[in-house]
């Protein structure tokens, strides 16, 4: 009698813990982290519209910033949908091929517009001259009303982008 007790509740926890396992959906797997965007801390630089911005085109061991200015948009970050830019290129910083045409297209453009898209949790910044040949673009998660991203132009990654808001 009491081995068939036993049994049973052997058994039966068996059967609870397989329960609980089956095909990884217990509640002790660890569930998959999905990068959530953070809001700024400072309601005044959740809101803000105007942004400083850094571009430093990388190259293995080297590094060189290349343009900086100021951008507006008609909203935070993750929420713009377009702005303008005033930007001013340092091209004795250029490094490569890229750099140089970017400073060249900011020497002559260093005013324009931006467009703002977004997909899943990225922003996507884009940056035009004045005839509306895209210049280049600032990719990446807005997290606290901020990007520390790539930039991309004719499609490559040629390095780091930092839009940061203005307090």
């Amino acid at each position: 009698m009491l081995e068939r007790s036993l049994r049973r509740a052997l058994l039966l926890g068996l059967l609870g813990c397989l329960a609980l396992t089956s095909c990884g959906r217990g509640p002790f797997r660890k569930k998959p982290t999905v990068p959530t965007l953070a809001p700024a801390a400072n309601p005044a630089v959740a809101a803000a519209t105007k942004f400083s911005v850094n571009i430093v085109e990388t190259d293995v061991d080297r590094r060189g910033t290349i343009v900086t200015g100021s951008i507006v948009l008609d909203a935070p970050l993750a929420r713009a949908t377009s702005g303008t830019y005033s930007l001013s290129p340092a091209p004795a910083n250029t490094i490569l091929a890229a750099g140089k045409d970017i400073t060249a297209a900011f020497a002559e453009n260093s005013s324009g517009k931006i467009a703002v898209t977004h997909s899943g949790n990225l922003s996507i910044l884009e940056f035009f001259t004045k005839d509306g040949d895209s210049i280049l673009k600032v990719i990446g998660p807005p997290n606290g009303n901020a990007i520390q991203d790539h930039w991309f132009y004719l499609g490559a990654d040629c390095g780091l982008a930092t839009v940061t808001p203005h307090s």
